[in-house]
């Protein structure tokens, strides 16, 4: 069985990329770095060339094209070389080492689109993403991309990311388009991912203890319009309800508990106005 790594990079931390690669180059079959428009690109391909990652390799954009487009290149390349399963990771994300070898134990589910893993935020007090307490595979409606383990079989069944979403709910986006294509994506009980969400801090908020991530204002605006657009894309799985309930939630947390409140509150309301207007018909 053949499978492959993407990790998409923005200006990495290259002592965090390293450990990043290095968990990860000798799980898979091969690693394809995909470069947004770094700064210093040569640094990334020195990072290469000094060190002994012999099945890894980057492209580079030279421009910022989202994390939408770059997964989508990344996919289409491992369908191309014949991979069956591909392992999307976050620059910044380091996998346990034995994190692939876990997830095949499971690629036998029924109807397998996709597996993720139980995820320690560095950030975070616990493993903030594991609700999971009976020790067993659970169905998820949706996960990070970073340590999503997918079947190109199930990928190539959807339409695929979306490139005009750029970042933010890009993951949220391609559970819900595999759950679309009749695929089950399954949680294993395992944690098998380090990973880093913004920079969270545990706010107190009307008796009780609220996580915030604490994105910069220009994040903001992408996650309040791509909140409306995951509505428009899949309005029988991501209701009208569900959308406004979260978008409200995500405005009255980050006005409340965050910093740089004005600023963000307007990216938000712009934000929420353009997944308004925007055209599903335009996407391409």
């Amino acid at each position: 069985m053949k499978c492959v790594a993407i990790i998409v990079l923005y200006n990495p931390d290259l002592n965090r990329l390293y450990e990043n690669v290095n968990a990860i180059y000798k799980q898979v079959d091969e690693v394809l770095m995909l470069d947004n428009g770094s700064d210093d690109t040569k640094a990334i391909d020195d990072f290469i060339s000094n060190n002994e990652f012999k099945n890894v390799r980057v492209e580079h954009f030279y421009e910022n094209k989202g994390i939408a487009y770059a997964l989508r290149i990344g996919t289409e390349w491992a369908s191309d070389i014949g991979a069956e399963w591909v392992l999307s990771l976050d620059q910044d994300s380091v996998s346990d080492s034995e994190l692939v070898k876990n997830y095949i134990k499971y690629i036998d589910i029924e109807n397998l689109g996709a597996l993720t893993c139980v995820v320690d935020d560095r950030n975070a007090d616990k493993t903030t993403y594991d609700t999971n307490e009976t020790n067993e595979p659970i169905d998820v409606d949706i996960c990070l991309t970073s340590g999503f383990f997918m079947s190109v079989k199930a990928y190539n069944n959807t339409d695929g990311y979306t490139d005009r979403m750029f970042i933010d709910k890009v993951d949220f986006d391609i559970c819900l388009s595999l759950k679309d294509a009749g695929y089950r994506i399954v949680r294993i009980p395992y944690i098998g991912l380090l990973h880093e969400l913004g920079r969270i801090t545990i706010g107190r908020l009307l008796g009780k203890d609220v996580m915030v991530t604490n994105h910069p204002a220009w994040r903001q605006y992408y996650m309040a319009r791509n909140g409306v657009i995951l509505y428009k894309r899949h309005p029988k799985r991501y209701t009208l309800k569900q959308c406004l309930v979260t978008e409200f939630k995500e405005l009255f947390f980050s006005v409340c508990l965050e910093k740089n409140k004005i600023s963000k509150f307007w990216m938000r309301i712009k934000g929420f106005c353009a997944g308004l207007v925007y055209k599903l018909d335009a996407e391409g």
